[in-house]
């Protein structure tokens, strides 16, 4: 019971943390936004090894949830405490590294739900072909000019869009399965709020948008609102 309580505290508090973050990052980034920013980041990585321990989960599935909210937890630091190239790069790979934990754990629970035809059945190959149809062609629109980093943006893209497919693919096998109930929409929320908030830190970023406040408050409250849900997923997805 002392856990669970502790639990609701911790994720309570991110109600306190992030809109104080929000408050304290506008208009430039700061020693006092970087120090609020991996408050919550901590709360999110608590959140999952209390739902760990709470649920007894010590199935792979926990393990690389657990390793996906450290590398997220890593990819925060990075890419708030410095404006250098290096700092950017580090922050993009952690998370980067980040999601294929993620990806491993939901294709692994997937699996055993249902084993499949492969990695990719064909309803995720048609999702994932659209979605990667429709960043093009927002990127041929908008007239984005990436540059030397079209590849790795291509590259890490890809990789978040895999990772939105898969949590959403084992959110709805586990709310089919008589085992599971609402909750095992869990891991399919989390990774879709994570999804659309990379979407919308890309807007702001690359399509001349880092004034535009509202959308920057999106982006950080569907961020850690993600982690938050991928965290809490751990007390519901135990596969055996």
């Amino acid at each position: 019971m002392a856990l669970k309580v502790l639990l609701a505290l911790v994720i309570a508090l991110q109600f306190v943390f992030v809109p104080w973050f929000l408050k304290a990052m506008w208009p430039e980034k700061n020693k006092k936004s970087l120090a609020l920013k991996m408050v919550c980041a901590a709360l999110f990585l608590f959140t999952g090894i209390l739902a760990q321990k709470i649920s007894a989960n010590t199935t792979p599935y926990a393990f690389w949830m657990t390793l996906g909210l450290v590398f997220g937890f890593i990819g925060d630091f990075f890419l708030h405490a410095g404006s250098k190239m290096g700092y950017y790069i580090a922050g993009v790979m952690a998370f980067l590294t980040g999601h294929c934990c993620f990806i491993t754990a939901f294709n692994g629970a997937s699996e055993k739900l249902l084993p499949g035809p492969g990695f990719f059945e064909p309803g995720e190959i048609i999702a994932f072909a659209g979605l990667v149809l429709a960043m093009i062609i927002f990127v041929i629109k908008k007239k984005l000019r990436l540059g030397p980093i079209l590849i790795p943006t291509f590259v890490y893209a890809s990789v978040l869009i895999t990772m939105m497919i898969k949590g959403c693919s084992l959110g709805l096998r586990a709310f089919l399965s008589p085992a599971y109930g609402v909750a095992a929409l869990l891991p399919a929320t989390g990774a879709f709020l994570f999804f659309v908030s990379d979407v919308l830190w890309a807007n702001v970023n690359f399509n001349n948008n880092k004034q535009n406040r509202p959308m920057k408050n999106a982006n950080i409250i569907t961020y850690f609102a993600g982690q938050v849900l991928l965290a809490c997923s751990m007390l519901v997805i135990i596969p055996a």
